[in-house]
C-alpha cells in the first residue's frame, strides 16, 4: 500500500495541470471572444491534449496495480473471519437444527434452507437464518410436519 500512496501523490501533481488548461481556455474565450483566435485555441487544445496524455501515462501504473489486486469471489464481500482468506465459495444448504438437551429429544427439528459461505482454506462456514426460522428457534417451536 505505501507503493500505491506514493504513486498517487506523484500522479496528483501531474494531473492538476490538466484542469488548469481547460479553465484557461474557457476564461480566454469569455474574456474576449472577438480577439480569441483559432491559433490560440489550437495552441491551448494541444496543451490540453498534452496534459491529458501525461495524466493518463502517470496513472497507468496505478490502474494496473488496482486491476491486479486480489478480488473476492462472486457473492463474497469480505475475507474469512477466522483465517482472513478470500478463498471462499457460496453454496445452498439444507439444515436440520435440533433443540439441545434430553428434554427436547421429542421435538421435531427446525428445517432451514439457506445460502452458506464456506472458507475453502479453514472450513469456517457462515450463514444467516431466515426470519421465520429464527423466530421458531427463539420461541422453542419446530415447524409443523407437512
Amino acid at each position: 500500500m505505501p507503493q500505491l500512496a506514493s504513486l498517487l501523490e506523484s500522479s496528483i501533481g501531474d494531473i492538476q495541470g490538466f484542469g488548469c488548461a481547460h479553465v484557461t481556455v474557457e476564461r480566454e474565450r469569455e474574456r474576449d471572444a472577438d480577439r480569441y483566435s483559432t491559433m490560440r485555441g489550437e495552441q491551448l487544445s494541444t496543451e490540453f491534449q498534452n496534459h491529458r496524455e501525461r495524466a493518463e501515462s502517470t496513472l497507468r501504473p496505478v490502474k494496473e496495480m488496482y486491476d491486479s489486486r486480489p478480488r473476492f469471489p462472486s457473492g463474497i464481500d469480505m475475507p474469512c473471519k477466522s483465517c482472513g482468506s478470500i478463498n471462499q465459495s457460496k453454496f445452498t444448504a439444507e439444515m436440520a437444527i435440533h433443540f439441545p438437551g434430553l428434554k427436547n429429544l421429542d421435538k421435531p427439528v427446525v428445517w432451514v434452507f439457506s445460502e452458506i459461505a464456506i472458507c475453502l482454506v479453514c472450513g469456517t462456514a457462515e450463514f444467516t437464518l431466515p426470519e421465520s426460522e429464527l423466530r421458531r428457534l427463539e420461541n422453542g417451536e419446530a415447524a409443523a410436519a407437512g
